[in-house]
């Protein structure tokens, strides 16, 4: 699939360091991501369950994060601060590099776009950070992975955002339009922000304003959204025709 940005977006890294974390020499949000979408993982798409299929992601996974030397050390926590904790992610600040540090849940890699109430593969949660980037513009990056008894946890960095004071999160017209500007239809009759873009096929969901930020230039910024391309029953649920059958 062929992504473009949809505007001309100042690369928010511009100027930015690692602070406390090791120079990314490349990009491993993309380099990670490939080896899951090419590699042998591929041929067990629709074969094996969601919970054999993670265990799988997270083997392969591990392996290469061992081999690639991805794995963070016991200091890796350096002088961040501690921020805020949500469902998908605990969340710090480096003030070396004014960045958002986010670390996934143990054993949980965020949400998923294929069903109500799933936990993403790690493949899902690295596309949907992909996905971010090339939408919104380079905000994100991978920085490496925590051993744990369940395998691992993702490390991403994000750049921090300094919200309006007076506003600091846009309202939910404010959301729908931005989304519309960017191609995404809001789906009717859903209880949530849900949206569309029926040329890429690919869904957002929770497009909530606590999601999407306003920073100081009263510009939006989508920190949270979760993106990917409609399952079966994603499809079902918002009524939507698969774009091969159009």
């Amino acid at each position: 699939m062929q992504l473009k940005f949809f505007y001309d977006v100042e690369d928010r890294y511009s100027g930015k360091t690692e602070g406390t974390f090791p120079k990314v020499e490349r990009n491993l949000l993309e380099a990670a991501q490939n080896y899951l979408g090419g590699g042998a993982l591929a041929m067990f798409e629709g074969c094996i369950s969601r919970k054999d299929r993670l265990l799988a992601e997270v083997d392969s996974l591990g392996i290469w994060f061992a081999k690639e030397q991805c794995f963070l050390g016991d200091d890796w926590s350096g002088r961040l601060s501690a921020v805020s904790s949500g469902a998908e992610h605990e969340v710090f600040f480096d003030p070396a590099s004014q960045l958002a540090i986010k670390v996934t849940r143990p054993g949980a890699f965020g949400h998923s776009v294929v069903g109500p109430g799933l936990s993403a593969f790690p493949s899902e949660y690295l596309s949907r950070w992909t996905l971010h980037n090339q939408i919104f513009g380079e905000s994100v990056r991978f920085l490496g992975a925590l051993k744990n008894e369940s395998g691992f946890q993702l490390v991403i960095s994000q750049v921090w955002i300094a919200s309006r004071l007076d506003c600091p999160t846009a309202s939910e017209q404010e959301i729908e339009s931005y989304f519309e500007y960017l191609g995404f239809q809001k789906m009717p009759h859903l209880e949530v922000p849900v949206f569309f873009n029926p040329e890429l096929d690919l869904v957002i969901l929770d497009a909530q304003p606590h999601n999407v930020l306003k920073d100081d230039a009263g510009n939006l910024v989508p920190i949270d959204v979760v993106i990917g391309q409609p399952s079966a029953w994603t499809r079902d649920w918002l009524g939507i025709i698969p774009k091969t059958a159009r």
